[in-house]
């Protein structure tokens, strides 16, 4: 009897009867003439179909017979008619077999997803090893069996994601399926007519996050609670703006999270707060009557508090007049930053010299109005470096390196940084990404050149035993979001092949389309030192 060959089968040339060795013979001699260069998604579709017949042989699923239900083949030799038997009788026991093709696919990986989701409900929120291994045992089941049953099954959990029908669980779900379908080695099915867009979107961004990073995505699909934070494993890195929140986190409750990480107040959900008072309750304790405060104010307890900070007041004071006598000195010594920078044509100075003449300026600006301007630019520049660390707004976030970072070098570079090219501070400062927000191309090129130079220079090994070059920080050989994106740009291929690109692919994207300019650049901004500044002059005035 003639049976069913799953896709996979037909693509490598095999039949029923091949084994695992059949199976890795076949997939050799297609590997050989195939150019993996050339044709990744052919590599790629090749993989899947032997990983495919694989799994079919091991798991030992067999293969779908096929009855025909018509006459016999003409080629049977012509013979009398023979009289019929007679009709057994019916047995309400042992009733009639049905074929296995009348059997509906969508219907049976709806009964198998409603399995799947009967125990999925049950594992922790956050237990993405055991989601795995459900998923896996549910593939697994005798009734997927069949290749039509189980693309049907993966189109329902593709739709449960892309609906987020599972509300809080919808993350979970995401990271499970992306290691039991293998979706990092192939596209997913989706249902019929439904926007894929978002998963692929979702995936992306999944890919690029570790262990630690998923596992904070999954603490915050919970709702937001002070008691929580704690346990959370946030880290200074943690990407708040990847694409994951779509489908992690419910709608308003990120904002909720990020407060919450920063240390704000955030308003008490109505299952912490207070219940209304009954009738029958206790009374709540009364104020604090004088006799009370006096006899505090008397013990040695108050003294014990208030002699510390009277101590602390005296020498604030004492500070605060020290400081009075130098104010001349403090006031000659910001004009003497100002004519510096302006001798030196407001170039090459590092971000914290510019947040110390920001300071000076509100005491006495720049009297002229092209220092004022370039004070002004500064200001914007730095604002954007710093306002992009880990995604967060500027005064959360944390910038390494103030004195190392340079604005306007004298290059034609819009930022650069000091001492060793391949030093800390360069790579905080490649890492960090708000170069790319600067809007300026020749700046942009410059800092991912460097950053492929000095990651080869760190070791080729990459998280193996390669020690990098003396003078060269070891964070350059970090395998994080930075290298992975910027590696499979043109101007970082062009820096690690000096003898050319001929019979290289080029490069899957364009640096100039991850270059963009930061509306803090273009913005009519107004300092806060320049309401109580009095009139400037022009340069030559």
């Amino acid at each position: 009897m003639p049976v069913y060959l799953p896709s996979y089968f037909v693509a490598l040339g095999l039949d029923e009867t091949a084994t695992e060795a059949d199976v890795k013979a076949a997939y050799a001699s297609r590997l050989k003439q195939l150019d993996r260069a050339r044709d990744p998604l052919g590599f790629q579709d090749l993989r899947g179909h032997y990983e495919a017949a694989i799994a079919h042989l091991r798991e030992g699923r067999g293969f779908l017979e096929i009855e025909f239900l018509g006459d016999e083949p003409e080629t049977a030799p012509a013979s009398a008619p023979a009289p019929a038997p007679a009709p057994a009788p019916a047995s309400a026991s042992s009733p009639s077999p049905q074929p296995d093709l009348e059997i509906d696919p969508a219907r049976v990986a709806e009964a198998a997803y409603e399995a799947f989701l009967a125990a999925f409900w049950r594992l922790d929120a956050r237990a993405l090893a055991a989601a795995v291994g459900v998923l896996r045992d549910a593939l697994a089941s005798p009734a997927l069996a069949s290749l039509a049953a189980r693309e049907a099954f993966e189109r329902r959990v593709v739709g449960a994601l892309l609906s987020r029908s599972l509300r809080r669980r919808s993350g979970l779900l995401l990271f499970a399926a992306i290691e039991a379908f293998r979706w990092s080695e192939r596209v997913p099915l989706a249902p019929p007519g439904s926007d894929e867009s978002g998963l692929h979107r979702w995936m992306d961004a999944a890919l690029l996050l570790d262990e630690r990073d998923r596992t904070v995505w999954l603490w915050l699909a919970e709702e937001p609670r002070p008691m929580l934070i704690g346990a959370a494993p946030l880290h200074r890195n943690f990407d708040w703006n990847s694409a994951v929140r779509e489908i992690c986190c419910q709608p308003g409750e990120l904002g909720a999270w990020h407060a919450l990480a920063a240390g704000e107040p955030v308003a008490p959900s109505p299952a912490d707060a207070a219940p209304a008072p009954r009738l029958g309750d206790s009374p709540l304790p009364s104020r604090t009557t004088l006799r009370e405060w006096l006899q505090w104010l008397m013990s040695p307890a108050f003294l014990l508090l208030v002699a510390p900070l009277l101590i602390a007041g005296l020498v604030m004071g004492l500070l605060w007049l020290r400081g009075e006598g130098r104010e001349p000195e403090n006031r000659l010594t910001c004009a003497a930053r100002f004519a510096a920078a302006a001798q030196g044509h407001w170039k090459g100075l590092s971000i914290g010299q510019v947040e110390q003449l920001n300071r000076c300026a509100h005491e006495a600006p720049p009297p002229t109005c092209e220092d004022r301007g370039r004070l002004k630019r500064l200001n914007r520049l730095a604002a954007v470096l710093i306002g992009s660390q880990d995604g967060g707004p500027a005064d959360v976030g944390y910038f390494f390196g103030k004195d190392e970072v340079v604005l306007d070098p004298e290059d034609g570079q819009w930022v650069a940084t000091r001492g060793e090219p391949c030093g800390r501070a360069a790579w905080e400062l490649y890492r960090t990404g708000g170069w790319l927000r600067l809007g300026h191309g020749p700046t942009a090129e410059a800092i991912v050149r460097r950053g492929a130079v000095c990651t080869e220079m760190a070791g080729s090994g990459r998280g193996g035993n390669a020690s990098p070059t003396h003078g060269v920080a070891s964070e350059w050989a970090a395998d994080d979001w930075v290298f992975k994106l910027l590696s499979r740009t043109d101007a970082w291929q062009v820096a690690t092949h000096p003898n050319g690109l001929e019979g290289i692919a080029p490069a899957p994207i364009k640096l100039d389309s991850l270059v963009s300019t930061d509306p803090k650049l273009t913005e009519a901004r107004v300092e806060s030192w320049e309401g109580k500044a009095p009139a400037c002059v022009a340069a030559g005035g």
